[in-house]
């Protein structure tokens, strides 16, 4: 047996070494299905990692499971006499690093004003009410006819 196979799998029992070097190619694959799962199941959720990681005030974050759209005040706002604050729109998922670790990758998609949000017709999904397409599904709005208020 190659033991350069094994190197990778040092912390691993002997005794599960030779049970998956006794499987066939579609038992392996069957077993990186079930460690891939167990890897999602056992991460912390995206909507934490974006609590912990964003640095303004997070209106509401809309989690899709893999991605989250997030709506969050910047820390800094502009000087302008307003009374509606600006509020800066994000998609976000996780991206995995070279070292099989992950991180959450921010798309800025718009800034818009503090004013509410509409629901779109054709995803229902929540966004800005100032937006001109909707982030989750693309439809542009050409009049707002296409968007009811929530």
């Amino acid at each position: 047996m190659n033991q350069g196979r094994r190197e990778p799998a040092e912390r691993l029992p002997d005794s599960l070494l030779e049970q998956l070097d006794a499987l066939e190619t579609a038992g392996l694959r069957a077993v990186r299905r079930y460690v891939a799962h167990r890897i999602e199941t056992d991460r912390q959720p995206i909507a934490d990692r974006i609590v912990e990681e964003a640095t303004g005030e997070i209106i509401d974050i809309d989690d899709h499971g893999p991605y989250a759209i997030v709506r969050m005040r910047s820390p800094v706002q502009p000087e302008e006499n307003t009374d509606s604050p600006l509020v800066s729109l994000y998609h976000v998922r996780r991206e995995k690093r070279f070292d099989d670790s992950d991180a959450l990758n921010w798309s800025f998609l718009i800034d818009t004003r503090e004013g509410g949000k509409l629901e779109c017709h054709h995803c229902g999904a929540s966004i800005d009410r100032t937006a001109s397409t909707c982030a989750h599904c693309g439809a542009s709005t050409p009049d707002r006819d296409h968007w009811r208020n929530q």
